[in-house]
């Protein structure tokens, strides 16, 4: 199949649109793989309004048709319901190489329509075309050969739109070189290396990125896709690379992993991200010994590293790190029962996730938990002065929860939707689910919190909104109270509900929530403090523990 290059359409503005009409708008863009132009868009508001679309060279002298002046391609479109099109035309490879017009007619029940937009069109079988290839793949200076005479045309580019970073961009191509260009990867080279000159400038990576992405080997979408944090990285990335090897999508796709490793939101997220792509990563998961880890083990290789992750320079880094922490951990393999199948909990660094809770494999002898009377020896020391430290030795003996590999349990730190749904969920001995996915939109069966939200999602323990889960959303102390309320009714317990408020801060706490509030702490299950309950405060580690413990203790005296 030929291949043949279109530009602007397939250089600087893939996408264009022309407005007439608040309502009339054409898009054309190339589409390479069929060799047409695609239209779509609206013009006017009814079906069977004909637009009639022309292609000819460009004059601009003359931009009306004349017999001196004739399209080389016509074609008549019929708009659909609410005046859409949606069309492909074929653009002949028999076509010279230079600058050529798209002209659009119509009237509609809004008036005239008329629109038009120049483009260049690179054919790779025109003699002059191809010698100027050979000239490039000889090593001849890129800069000077597309600013002599109409070279630039002959290569499909336009320099009104690129003059301002040739230098820059021939440098990157000239770089990249590699004496086998052809016609589609030199201009694709050239114009992707234009993005990086727009980059270095200054100029937003979102409008870059919009004009540019199919040069990298992507769309606009995916690159979109990606997190706000990670495409300023990314753009960062790429403005610094030096461009001596590879090629342009290789390089992208390896920056766009590197920026997506600095700015993993979570561990989570970070090890599907890492296993994903440890090919990539030239990470051997069996050598390393990381297959012989167990999966709590496995989990606390990127609780260590996430904090970490976030400095790193190279992908060899990254995967230097994970083979340290892998090799940390084989060394020094806990006995004391961290070393369970289950899911990790915690989320490393950031605000809202902190340090890590571990559920071990020892699961409950009956359907509630008893309390220990002393505190372990083996309790963090972070822990061991804290206000909550009875409640966090009791979890900790019955292996609801273990510390991160730092030997901290952070009890001051925020705990998410999806950890606190596994606290609970082990706590009170609630059956897992592999649940069903139109259930939660944003909770995946493969991750590791899923079960245990499906399993308490079907007992209506918790809860979602327009299908989503928010699962690593923080939980605030009201939205906790409903929870556990939930939890007391599951078992049969159900607390006085029609009591009035007495916090100072009664009136920041929800509808939904003000009643299960006042009958947990008339229970003493949930208290505030000297500033009120704080409803909307994210509850901590530590506040979990106790809020547990006290569950246990109310449910244990009502089954007695």
């Amino acid at each position: 199949m030929k291949k043949f290059i279109l530009l602007s359409l397939f250089s600087t503005l893939l996408l264009f649109a022309i407005s007439c009409y608040a309502n009339d708008e054409i898009s054309v863009f190339f589409d390479v793989q069929n060799q047409s132009l695609v239209v779509s868009g609206s013009v006017g508001s009814e079906a069977g309004t004909a637009v009639t679309v022309n292609i000819a060279s460009w004059s601009e002298q003359s931009p009306a048709f004349s017999p001196e002046h004739l399209p080389i391609v016509s074609q008549l479109i019929l708009t659909t319901k609410n005046g859409l099109i949606s069309e492909k035309i074929p653009f002949s490879d028999q076509f010279k190489s230079g600058k050529y017009g798209i002209y659009f007619y119509a009237q509609t029940n809004n008036g005239l329509f008329h629109a038009s937009n120049s483009f260049f069109y690179a054919n790779p079988h025109d003699p002059n075309t191809a010698a100027l290839i050979t000239r490039i793949n000889q090593g001849e200076k890129i800069s000077e050969i597309l600013t002599d005479g109409n070279n630039a045309e002959l290569l499909g580019i336009d320099l009104e739109k690129v003059n301002t970073f040739i230098d820059e961009a021939s440098s990157i191509a000239e770089k990249l070189n590699t004496g086998s260009y052809d016609l589609p990867g030199f201009v694709n080279t050239f114009l992707g290396g234009t993005a990086i000159a727009m980059l270095r400038s200054g100029m937003a990576a979102d409008n870059v990125f919009q004009n540019y992405a199919s040069y990298f080997g992507i769309s606009y979408e995916e690159y979109y896709q990606l997190s706000a944090d990670t495409r300023a990285d990314l753009a960062a990335l790429l403005a610094d690379q030096t461009y001596q090897t590879g090629t342009l999508q290789q390089i992208y796709a390896d920056c766009c992993l590197l920026a997506q490793l600095r700015t993993c939101s979570g561990w989570g997220y970070l090890k599907d991200l890492m296993l994903n792509n440890s090919e990539i990563l030239n990470i051997n998961l069996s050598s390393s010994g990381y297959l012989q880890l167990s999966e709590n083990q496995q989990n606390q290789v990127f609780t260590t590293i996430a904090g970490s992750m976030k400095s790193v320079q190279s992908l060899s880094d990254a995967a230097n790190l994970f083979y340290k922490a892998v090799s940390n951990l084989t060394e020094n393999i806990s006995t004391s029962g961290t070393g369970s199948s289950s899911g990790h909990l915690g989320i490393s660094g950031g605000s809202s996730g902190g340090g890590g809770i571990h559920p071990s494999s020892m699961e409950a002898d009956t359907n509630i938990l008893k309390p220990e009377e002393n505190v372990s020896n083996n309790l963090p020391a972070d822990a061991k002065n804290h206000w909550a430290r009875d409640y966090i030795s009791r979890l900790w003996d019955t292996g609801i929860i273990n510390g991160f590999p730092d030997g901290n349990f952070y009890p001051d730190n925020n705990v998410s939707r999806c950890e606190f749904s596994k606290i609970i969920s082990l706590a009170f001995s609630y059956s897992t689910s592999e649940g069903n996915a139109d259930m939660f939109k944003d909770v995946p069966a493969t991750e590791w919190y899923a079960p245990y939200v499906y399993g308490l999602a079907a007992k209506q323990i918790i809860l979602g909104s327009d299908g989503l889960f928010s699962p690593d959303g923080n939980l605030t102390r009201q939205d906790a109270a409903v929870i556990s309320m939930r939890i007391l009714q599951d078992h049969n317990i159900l607390l006085e509900e029609n009591i009035v408020s007495s916090f100072t801060d009664d009136i920041q706490i929800s509808d939904y929530a003000i009643s299960a509030v006042n009958a947990l702490s008339q229970a003493e299950i949930m208290t505030g403090d000297e500033n009120g309950f704080r409803p909307l405060n994210t509850i901590t580690r530590g506040e979990t523990t106790a809020l547990v413990c006290r569950l246990i203790d109310y449910l244990e005296g009502e089954v007695r």
